[in-house]
């Protein structure tokens, strides 16, 4: 897919005209010194110096927003091939920001005459897997647990009284991780000096380890202890002694005051390490720690963090006053909840995640429940097309929905459906309204039912569904239905005894106040109920506050009382299985808060339902897909302007690389 384009016009005489007036200090600035070699002896030099110019700032536009404001020129270069045709050669911060962007392969047109230069270019590629506030979760391998602090501790306690590892062996381990994150910056910023920013406890362990290899690896590298060294405590102060012979500088800090002085300090570094407080805080950051996570966020130089950023909850995401705002963060062991939940993810930065060496499956890992969803995962779940296939090896979905007034909402998820890979797609719509939607919709099929006054579908269709339905795969449920007593009474036989597996969404949900009954047996056909927090506040009589307060216990709750697996909707969409599983969906943006898309997704689920996938693992598949391509399409457009419309034209593209696995992990 194309990822980004841009294009750009130089006028040569004000080039020339900023080469005579700054010389060296405006060509070091932009030019590489093959750049230079290669039009100094040139009649038409600053020409051809122009059109360099101008496809450096046509890459720049084609990147758009991830192009940094502090980004080098240096890092892009316009050079010659074996045929005389140009082509962009990336590098560091250049390289970086197109990998974040999904760019695979980047295509140059340049000209030239006596008085202008134009550069057109065009990149493609799978596209960005995710903005930078995901920081690169969707891109992790497999479907990594995500764990809270309580359960890390478990672990660790297990390990360390049960199983006879050493704690030494887990700190150096995690610290080891820290050092080589750290390593990687600093060889992107290419100033080797690196301030360690230490806490007493075990996180401070990790980081005095961290000094101890980079010194090792000839990195100058000085510990900044937020308190005294005779405060520290076992394993940590074991490996803080380690470092004097070293040549490890060790600065004490012991209040808000030093705390400026040693920013002094760290403004030279290439990359400071954040290993200040753990996962075990949970209370807001005051005085010296307070000052010293605002100093590392001013200081303008990379943050690596270990394990989580200093200041974020680890269970809930929530910033705690203030929070170290990291370049990249380490997950030592497993994620934990804070660095995938907002607003703590957006703190993070890109998310590596290290092994510790150690069987932490054994030691209690295995019982974690949540996971995060990821493209490789997705990749694995998603139903081939075998070449021999034709429609109805692909699945039928009967979508019912809309209503007067609402009938886009049918039109939207019945599309949907189709993008995802469906078949056949039928749409029960009220018999009054079924012109229109056969004139709406080309590919889509109609179905014309029984209507109540209002044009909404009424009880009496229900025979006539549960008939046509017989030869379906699956049922989307609810987009633009309306709440007509009526229509409500319909669909409240429909849940209770679907015909075949059911996306459940919007108005038809509005039946499940209060989850009073079982919706039905264990066993029967799949249903995947799609809230958004104000319905499932009205499932779960509560408040919407109530909801948003733990997402996953509350999606936790709704699965288990309802026997359908549950998709609470919103940012960090949570998937919850009747059976305990339970996953975070990292992709999704802002420019999704728009009507319709909810009902995009239930055509999705429907779609995946229909070809086969079990309900618990379509929903997973569906919400990461959905929100992806809201991701897409809020790069190519405005987050303001993005459409529902603008979402579905995106699902094939997003399908297409989910499934041959361009750029999963």
């Amino acid at each position: 897919m194309i990822v980004g384009t841009g294009v750009d016009l130089v006028d040569v005489a004000r080039l020339q005209a900023a080469v005579e007036r700054w010389g060296d200090r405006f060509l070091g600035r932009v030019y590489l010194e093959r750049e230079l070699a290669y039009c100094s002896n040139r009649r038409d030099r600053f020409a051809r110096l122009a059109a360099r110019f101008a496809a450096k700032e046509a890459v720049r536009k084609a990147l758009g927003d991830w192009w940094k404001d502090d980004l080098r020129w240096r890092s892009v270069e316009i050079v010659s091939d074996g045929t005389g045709r140009p082509e962009v050669r990336l590098s560091g911060e250049a390289a970086a920001a197109a990998a974040r962007a999904g760019v695979e392969e980047v295509f140059l047109t340049i000209s030239h005459e006596v008085s202008h230069a134009v550069a057109h270019v065009l990149m493609e590629g799978a596209g960005a897997r995710g903005r930078c506030r995901l920081s690169g979760l969707a891109a992790l391998p497999g479907f990594p647990r995500v764990a809270c602090a309580g359960e890390m501790r478990a672990i660790d306690a297990r390990l360390i009284r049960d199983m006879g590892v050493p704690g030494a062996l887990l700190m150096e381990n995690a610290g080891a991780a820290v050092a080589r994150a750290a390593r990687e910056l600093l060889l992107v910023e290419e100033r080797g000096r690196a301030a360690i920013v230490c806490g007493k406890g075990n996180n401070g362990g990790d980081g005095f380890v961290a000094a101890r290899h980079l010194a090792e690896a000839g990195i100058e590298a000085t510990v900044f202890l937020l308190g005294k060294a005779e405060d520290t405590r076992g394993d940590a102060k074991k490996n803080l002694g380690l470092l004097r012979p070293l040549g490890v500088r060790i600065t004490e800090i012991k209040s808000s005051r030093g705390v400026r002085s040693a920013q002094d300090a760290w403004r030279g570094c290439g990359v400071l390490v954040d290993a200040v407080l753990g996962t075990g805080t949970s209370g807001e950051l005051k005085g010296m720690v307070r000052s010293a996570v605002e100093a590392m966020n001013a200081s303008g130089v990379q943050v690596v963090s270990a394990d989580i950023p200093s200041g974020v909850d680890a269970d809930t995401g929530r910033i705690l006053g203030t929070a170290v705002r990291a370049s990249r963060t380490v997950a030592l062991g497993y994620l934990k909840r804070g660095l995938v939940l907002l607003p703590g993810a957006e703190y993070a930065g890109e998310v590596s995640l290290a092994g510790l060496g150690v069987p932490l499956e054994e030691a209690g890992g295995a019982d974690i429940d949540l996971g995060l969803v990821t493209g490789g995962f997705v990749k694995g779940l998603l139903p081939g097309r075998p070449a021999g296939g034709h429609k109805g090896t692909f699945g039928h979905v009967l979508v019912l929905a809309g209503s007067r007034g609402l009938t886009g909402a049918a039109a939207l998820a019945s599309t949907a459906a189709l993008r995802s890979g469906s078949g056949l797609v039928t749409l029960g719509i009220a018999q009054g309204l079924n012109a229109i939607m056969e004139e709406k919709l080309t590919e889509v099929m109609t179905l014309p039912l029984a209507e109540t006054e209002g044009q909404s579908l009424a009880v009496g269709a229900e025979l006539q569904i549960r008939e046509f339905a017989a030869r379906c795969d699956s049922i989307a449920l609810g987009p633009g239905l309306s709440r007509h007593p009526e229509t409500m009474a319909l669909v409240k036989k429909l849940i209770g005894d679907p015909p075949c597996p059911m996306a459940v969404d919007a108005d038809a949900l509005t039946v499940l106040a209060g989850l009073k009954d079982v919706l039905r047996p264990r066993g029967g056909p799949a249903v995947v109920l799609t809230p958004h927090p104000g319905e499932m506040a009205r499932m779960m009589d509560c408040g919407v506050s109530d909801v948003e307060s733990d997402r996953i216990a509350t999606a936790r709750e709704a699965a288990a009382r309802s026997g359908s697996v549950v998709v609470l909707k919103g940012a960090r969409t949570v998937v919850a299985d009747p059976e305990g599983g339970m996953a975070l969906n990292p992709t999704g943006s802002e420019a999704m808060a728009t009507g319709g898309t909810g009902d995009v997704l239930t055509g999705m689920v429907a779609s995946l339902l229909g070809r086969g996938m079990d309900g618990y693992d379509a929903a997973r598949a569906a919400v990461f897909a959905h929100g992806l391509a809201g991701e897409r399409a809020a790069a190519l457009r405005r987050a303001d302007s993005v459409t529902a419309s603008d979402v579905i034209e995106l699902i094939p593209s997003v399908m297409r690389e989910l499934r041959v696995g361009i750029g999963c992990g």
